[in-house]
């Protein structure tokens, strides 16, 4: 609706200002713009002053009248901020503070500049009350700043006809000079090659033109203007005719002055900002590219972008070719015209172009002979792309094509600017959406505590490869049986890392169907495949900036192993269904309770991924191997229960504490948690109790006694190196326990449950028994 009203408010102006030029043309411009927009004041000034540091305005409306004219200083004005960026000045309240004499609230202003984008005035409106919403104004100014630009530009040069009398023989444009009777007094070379087949000196001016009779030229005389108010026509030129006045203010010469280019380029300008006025987007582009192909009489012309995520490369928005719209395409910037445009400046090659570009193998296959090319700025001045036409035929009018680029690559640039917003608002929206859906999954989850319990030499030691391996950005392998604590692991690095304040994304590999994996992980777009209705933001992109968590990572697919190596290796990936890369900065760790030499020994585990993602191995002993621990961790669970459950348990019978110490926990953890809220509710004394038969029974983690008696073997063969290494060694500096950073007696009590007796020359000897 807001884009409606602005281009509705835009064809009311151009239609209001249409028809008028010079003053007439301003005075027009400010009082349509001041009742379109709804404002108190508008007003279109030129930079005057030997430094440019002065305003003089052409119109001034204030209150839905014309007010004289006035000059002041820009310093120090909101004037000053506007003719020195590029982007719109907007003030949507407090005006009255910052310059109480003009009884005004709000202020929006945008500079003008000339053909050659020299900033030589500006337009502003301003209003009794808060502007708030400048999407309308901007809009419109935007789109008529280019027309106040040539019209200003145009009376420049009319003004400067006064001092260029002398030189008018000089000038590469026909000039006539006349009295006030209408008689041909001068003519320079310029006319004389426009009439050779007659003399003008003597004749009468009114002759020659059929739209100025006597008495239209009797008023113009005495209007006491500056400029005449139509356009003559001698022939198919058209004349810009100026009077000279003596010191008393008597008209005793005019001149005239061919202005045919410049009002061909003003009627296109006007043409092309019609045409596309109404349009916004992808429309916006096809019919600039349309137009400008019509007008400029080329071949090509296309509107590229910067490709976000490759570098060096444009890819186009819209292509029109030899009369239609055709199939956008990319190419790499290098050896091309388009480099020296990008981020630069604007360049013309009016021919030739091929054999200054012979590496540019596209021009060849286009037959190119002509191009003209300008950059393409977002408001901050950062580079967006460019906006190009090119000819098959050397460039008849070089002036006129450049200038015709110069004024409609802003445009282009806004319009590019506002659809990457556009995009940028609906890609957080989407991710904000993924997100929130993510974080009510954690909420729903219940995840343990944050704190890690347990002193014990081995939870120490982890403790401090954690502080190690936090700050940076490694990658992190956790191994350890089920119910070790990896993901509480994973957690407590990634709080104590620079990407705590953005999401720990897990994935549990092992419990996505096959089929959905990849969209999963990494996205689909819409239509991608049957069912795809939207499109959908992967964990890989949802944790772009923070952690991804890659859990039972050794139950991926093989043949998704590989585009996860590659998403290791390059940071990119791509959507299902889509061929741009998307680029993150995402941190990873990965965890597994199954031992990946096995795996990949059998080739259910690619080697090269491994090797990519053991780059900081943290190994989590089982539970038993640290029974130390088993005390607090129950005091840590008792006081938990006592808070869920309105319990008031303050003692473990010692005969139970023994017990659970004694057990070997093949559940680790997380079976010592499920003991433990059994028994708090069973509890009806302030002493917990474990009874017979809680302790040891068949649970779900016989399930996995396959991955457990696996682990074992690894475990096994392990040890038996450690100990070979170090000679039979437990105990010292050198010997096994301190090469496995646990403490002598709890890898005695390991190794006999091994069955592995070692001997004092090494040999790690012994056999080994079953434990059941």
């Amino acid at each position: 609706m807001t884009d409606n009203r602005a281009n509705e408010s835009l064809r009311e102006v151009i239609e209001a200002t249409a028809s008028v030029v010079g003053n007439d043309f301003f005075r027009t411009l400010v009082q349509s713009l001041v009742s379109t927009l709804g404002v108190t004041h508008c007003f279109v000034g030129e930079l005057v002053g030997e430094k440019k540091d002065r305003v003089r305005t052409h119109a001034l409306s204030v209150n839905g009248s014309l007010v004289d004219n006035v000059e002041y200083a820009l310093v120090g004005t909101p004037c000053e901020n506007v003719v020195s960026t590029r982007s719109m000045w907007h003030i949507p309240t407090g005006m009255r503070e910052k310059a109480p004499d003009l009884n005004v609230e709000s202020y929006l202003g945008l500079r003008i500049t000339d053909a050659s984008g020299n900033v030589i005035g500006l337009v502003s409106v301003m209003h009794g009350e808060p502007m708030l919403d400048s999407h309308i104004g901007a809009w419109v100014l935007t789109n008529l700043a280019a027309r106040a630009g040539a019209e200003m530009e145009r009376m420049q040069v009319s003004s400067q006809l006064h001092e260029m009398a002398s030189f008018a023989e000089m000038n590469p444009s026909p000039v006539l000079r006349i009295d006030m009777e209408g008689t041909i007094l001068l003519v320079n070379r310029a006319a004389r090659a426009l009439f050779p087949e007659q003399s003008l000196v003597g004749q009468s001016w009114l002759s020659l033109c059929p739209g100025m009779d006597r008495s239209t030229f009797d008023v113009w005389l005495n209007s006491g203007e500056d400029t005449i108010q139509q356009e003559a026509q001698i022939g198919d030129a058209c004349y810009l005719f100026t009077n000279r006045y003596d010191e008393l203010g008597r008209c005793i010469h005019i001149y005239g002055m061919e202005i045919t280019e410049r009002r061909r380029g003003e009627k296109v300008v006007e043409n092309i900002a019609k045409g596309v006025s109404a349009a916004t987007g992808e429309a916006f582009f096809k019919s600039l590219v349309r137009y400008l192909c019509e007008i400029l009489g080329v071949e090509y012309a296309f509107v590229g972008e910067l490709m976000p995520s490759v570098d060096e490369t444009i890819g186009t928005i819209a292509v029109h070719a030899h009369g239609k719209i055709v199939e956008n395409f990319t190419y790499v910037l290098a050896n091309t015209p388009c480099e020296n445009v990008v981020g630069k400046q604007l360049r013309c090659y009016p021919r030739h172009v091929r054999q200054e570009f012979p590496l540019d193998h596209l021009l060849d296959q286009m037959g190119i002979e002509s191009y003209v090319g300008a950059p393409l700025f977002d408001s901050h001045g950062q580079a967006l792309g460019l906006l190009v036409v090119m000819g098959c035929q050397p460039l008849q009018n070089e002036r006129f094509t450049v200038s015709m680029l110069r004024i409609f690559a802003d445009r282009a640039a806004a319009e590019l600017e506002r659809k990457r917003q556009e995009a940028e608002i609906l890609h957080l929206k989407d991710q904000l959406v993924a997100e929130n859906v993510y974080l009510q999954e954690e909420i729903a989850a219940s995840y343990p505590t944050d704190q890690m319990i347990g002193k014990s030499p081995v939870i120490q030691g982890i403790k401090r490869q954690i502080a190690l391996v936090a700050p940076t950005d490694s990658t992190v392998l956790i191994q350890g049986e089920t119910g070790t604590g990896k993901e509480l692991i994973a957690r407590a690095i990634h709080a104590q890392s620079r990407r705590k304040d953005r999401p720990l994304i897990t994935v549990n590999c092992a419990t996505i169907p096959r089929e959905l994996i990849e969209s999963e992980l990494f996205g689909h777009a819409r239509g991608a495949f049957t069912g795809a209705t939207a499109s959908r933001i992967g964990r890989f992109e949802l944790a772009n900036g923070g952690t991804i968590l890659l859990d039972e990572v050794t139950e991926l697919p093989i043949e998704m192993q590989s585009k996860l190596l590659r998403v290791l290796q390059e940071r990119e990936f791509e959507r299902v269904g889509e061929s741009n890369p998307i680029r993150i900065d995402t941190r990873f760790i990965a965890a597994s309770n199954i031992p990946f030499e096995e795996q990949m020994v059998s080739g259910r585990f690619r080697a090269d991924l491994f090797y990519r993602l053991n780059v900081f191995p943290i190994h989590v002993p089982p539970l038993r191997e640290r029974d130390e621990d088993v005390p607090e961790l129950v005091t840590h669970f008792v006081q938990r229960f006592n808070v869920q459950m309105n319990k008031r348990v303050r003692n473990i019978d010692p005969s139970t504490m023994n017990r659970l110490r004694s057990y070997s926990w093949p559940g680790n953890i997380r079976e010592l948690e499920n003991v433990i809220e059994r028994a708090m509710i069973l509890a009806q004394t302030p002493t917990l109790t474990v009874e017979d038969g809680m302790v040891g029974q068949p649970t779900a983690v016989t399930v996995e006694a396959v991955p457990t008696r696996t682990w074992k073997a690894h475990e096994t063969s392990y040890l038996r190196g450690v100990i070979k290494q170090t000679a039979g060694v437990i105990h010292g500096p050198k010997g096994a326990a301190a090469v496995l950073g646990i403490n002598p007696s709890t890898l005695r009590s390991r190794l006999k449950r091994l069955g592995i007796y070692p001997k004092k020359n090494g040999d790690s000897g012994g056999s080994l028994k079953t434990v059941s």
